[in-house]
């Protein structure tokens, strides 16, 4: 024992604060994983509650994330959708800081929803879904920080919240619409995936699923209220026409929802546990103002438990062993003491603290006006000195005046000069008063010039949106209409051509007509000289039979009717074989002339046929 040093022993024994943390965590790692276990069966209320007591201990969520990323979550169908139960309500009734701490872990929830989507059963598909909705949750709280994890506010804070903007109200209900559509989608697989002519609300497999739904229907009844309220907002100040869409989507969940609140309040399993709103039959009137004095809250009770004597007990324990113990006593009970108690006691204490602390705030608060009481009374104090002071110099000046008439005319002067000074401020207090009432007047001309302005702005975009496609039109139609033009240029070119070119033909064909004209003069005077010329030869061939040579010229018949045959193969030709059918008749007419000096009783017909040809050579 004496070779051993005092340092090393203390340093081989852990602090008590050591031993708190240790014990804290295996407090919470034992009742998480009772409340997350394999057996198909709702999640026990009394082992959520230690994860929830847990998160304030700490004041946030590490604890418990670290002791669910241990869990078969990826293994095991059951243990995922208890994991996704007991966060859904970690997130809504744990520490302020849970939400924020838990933001860092979605991929986690992204990860367990591609998962089990896959799983053709039930708990797939619901588990994607539940997720699904966790993710959706965590991203509103992201986005809105100012509202808590059970979505519970008061009118005040809502306004805070939205700063009384109505773009911040208009994106928060888009935001709280997404969050009911995932609410409601999840109600929905649960529903489908119950088989009710087997499975009822009161077998533990049943129960196992729709436990969820408890949270489920105290978001949806906040949310719905909260929509309600900041849609009547919207109202009063945006046209209708711009919140058509709000209204429709409002109106389709608001049916859901009425559904699913009248289906779970006919179960039996929540009838003991939670007092569910009835919608009533018609959704409010956004486009009257005056429903929103007749609207009444839809809330979401949670009922107490049945026995509060077991909770009563437990405080009771906790409150005596928290007095009159010293540090060892205490650790001494600490060990003795059940897990459960010792998370009551420690919430207990900090209860108490937490209502220390707002005592002290308020003593200071007190302190701070009485500070500023003594503060004011002492001002008050020099105030009405200064004031004696006053009248005492006043009463001094009174007593040293010489004589009274002096003291009238100082008094007239005085008076009057006060009556001037009456006047003016009369005339300036007038002038202050018609320039307020200008103001106000210029105020509500402003204001309703900005209201105007404002309603208008969807008509203005309206406008210039068709004025833009106006614009465009008339673009087109320009550009149409210079190429129509351009068409048009070319084709007068065209036609200039063409009439240059149709005023050449005319004139080429007055010339062709002149020529053909001359020619046709030629022709005729050249073929009466051709006739004129075998009208000769006939004549003179004609006369030649009269000369003396010619009477004893003889020739046989044969040769004459070979001639003939060529003077009727001549006729046949028709004029253009004039000089030839010329010949051929003088042949015909000599040789047959030597034919009828042997026989004489061919000269009649000679003298006819030279006759008859002359004739038609004419």
């Amino acid at each position: 024992m004496s070779s051993l040093s005092l340092p090393r022993v203390l340093q081989n024994r852990k602090t008590s604060l050591d031993q708190e943390r240790e014990h804290f965590e295996k407090i919470q790692a034992a009742s998480i994983s009772k409340a997350i276990n394999t057996l198909e069966n709702p999640v026990k209320e009394k082992h959520a509650r230690n994860a929830i007591i847990g998160t304030f201990q700490e004041k946030s969520a590490e604890t418990f994330w670290r002791c669910v990323t241990k869990l078969p979550l990826q293994e095991h169908r059951i243990v995922a959708w208890k994991f996704c139960h007991v966060l859904h309500k970690v997130l809504r009734e744990g520490h302020p800081n849970v939400l924020a701490s838990s933001q860092r872990h979605k991929t986690l929830l992204q990860d367990l929803g591609k998962l089990w989507v896959h799983l053709k059963d039930g708990y797939g598909k619901l588990i994607q879904q539940y997720c699904q909705l966790l993710l959706t949750k965590l991203d509103f709280h992201r986005r809105n920080p100012g509202f808590p994890g059970n979505l519970v506010l008061s009118e005040e804070d809502l306004c805070r919240i939205g700063d009384n903007d109505v773009n911040n109200y208009f994106q928060m209900c888009v935001e709280m619409f997404d969050y009911i559509d995932e609410i409601l989608g999840l109600q929905s697989a649960i529903f489908g995936s119950l088989d009710m002519s087997r499975s009822n609300s009161m077998t533990s497999h049943g129960q196992c699923r729709l436990a969820p739904l408890l949270p489920c229907i105290l978001d949806s009844a906040q949310l719905y209220d909260l929509c309600v309220k900041i849609l009547f907002k919207m109202h009063a100040t945006l046209p209708p026409d711009l919140l058509s869409g709000h209204r429709k989507r409002f109106l389709r969940q608001f049916t859901i929802l009425r559904q699913f609140y009248l289906g779970s309040s006919n179960l039996q399993y929540f009838k003991t546990l939670i007092q569910i709103p009835l919608l009533p039959e018609n959704p409010p009137n956004f486009l009257v103002q005056a429903e929103l004095s007749t609207y009444v809250t839809q809330a979401a009770i949670v009922l107490p438990d049945e026995d509060p004597s077991e909770n009563n007990s437990m405080i009771g324990e906790l409150v005596d062993l928290g007095i009159g113990n010293s540090v060892t006593s205490s650790e001494t009970s600490q060990r003795s003491l059940s897990p459960d108690l010792l998370t009551q006691r420690d919430n207990m204490i900090q209860h108490l603290h937490g209502e220390l602390n707002a005592h002290q705030s308020l003593i200071i608060q007190l302190k701070q006006q009485v500070s500023t009481l003594e503060m004011e009374l002492a001002k008050k104090d020099s105030e009405l000195t200064q004031e004696r002071l006053i009248r005492d110099d006043l009463l001094h000046q009174v007593n040293s005046m010489d004589n009274f008439d002096e003291l009238d005319k100082k008094y007239k002067l005085l008076e009057e000069k006060f009556n001037k000074l009456k006047e003016v401020y009369t005339k300036l207090r007038e002038e202050h008063i018609t320039l307020l009432r200008q103001k106000s007047d210029v105020d509500k001309q402003l204001s309703n010039m900005r209201t105007v302005e404002f309603n208008m702005a969807p008509q203005r975009i309206k406008f210039e949106e068709e004025l833009i496609a106006l614009q465009t039109t008339v673009d087109s139609t320009t550009r149409h209409n210079d190429e129509l033009l351009r068409v048009t240029e070319l084709l007068k070119t065209e036609v200039c051509e063409v009439k240059q070119q149709l005023t050449d033909a005319v004139q080429i064909k007055s010339d062709l007509e002149l020529k053909l004209s001359e020619s046709e003069e030629l022709r005729f005077s050249i073929n009466a000289l051709w006739f004129e010329c075998c009208r000769k030869i006939i004549e003179h061939t004609s006369e030649m039979l009269d000369y003396p040579s010619m009477s004893s010229a003889t020739c046989s018949p044969e040769c004459v009717s070979l001639i003939k045959e060529k003077l009727v193969s001549s006729i046949g030709k028709g004029k253009d074989e004039v000089a030839g059918f010329a010949h051929y008749v003088a042949m015909y007419i000599i040789f047959g002339k030597a034919v009828s000096n042997t026989k004489s009783d061919l000269n009649d017909a000679q003298s006819k046929f030279v006759h008859t040809t002359l004739y038609y050579l004419k």
